[in-house]
């Protein structure tokens, strides 16, 4: 068994994946262990919809090229330089890097919009669970964020119902097929106030 320090440091966004699928099980263990995640008054206000690659490509509308035009101007400003960030996202949204299933992480209506930040708090830290657990069993998955001016678009395209909740994330998930590159930390700061 892995130290949780090493599955933590080692996990990586995977773009490019086998074409192979994986069982529904194994989705199910994952999302099963990581909804173990704290929530405001254990509230628990997540959801999920597996969609298959199958599905997500034979929609009318491209759920990718509607994503991608909505991040293109928030990639160019983060990468701030001429490099291949944007061939390589554009690439990846067009078939979600050949993935079999994508998990869409939802806000549940469960309790409405009580504590609406801390309910999608929630949500994000079951993301990374499942990021971890996955990394864990073999697996590779990309978070990929549904920012909040692009939810009810992204949804319509989906074809997933409002009554299911509110879409944060789509997670790609499958069996990695690219190397995993080393990387650093940029620096950041830890103050002590006492």
């Amino acid at each position: 068994m892995k130290p949780l320090s090493d599955i933590i440091t080692n996990r990586r966004s995977i773009r490019k994946y086998k074409d192979k699928k994986i069982s529904e099980e194994i989705i199910r263990e994952i999302i099963n262990t990581a909804v173990w995640a704290p929530s405001p008054f254990n509230s628990q206000p997540w959801n999920f919809v597996i969609l298959s690659r199958e599905y997500v490509l034979s929609r009318k509308d491209h759920i990718g090229n509607f994503l991608y035009e909505k991040a293109k101007t928030a990639i160019e400003k983060i990468s701030q330089k001429k490099d291949l960030s944007q061939l390589i996202i554009k690439k990846f949204l067009k078939n979600f890097g050949n993935a079999p299933y994508l998990i869409g992480a939802l806000r549940s209506n469960r309790i409405g919009d009580t504590d609406i930040e801390f309910q999608r708090a929630s949500v994000y830290a079951v993301i990374q669970n499942i990021l971890l657990l996955a990394y864990d069993k073999g697996l590779g998955t990309c978070w990929i964020g549904i920012d909040e001016k692009s939810r009810t678009e992204a949804q319509e395209i989906l074809g997933i119902d409002k009554d299911k909740g509110e879409l944060l994330a789509l997670i790609t998930i499958g069996i990695p097929d690219q190397r995993i590159k080393t990387l650093e930390r940029k620096p950041f700061h830890i103050w002590f106030l006492e």
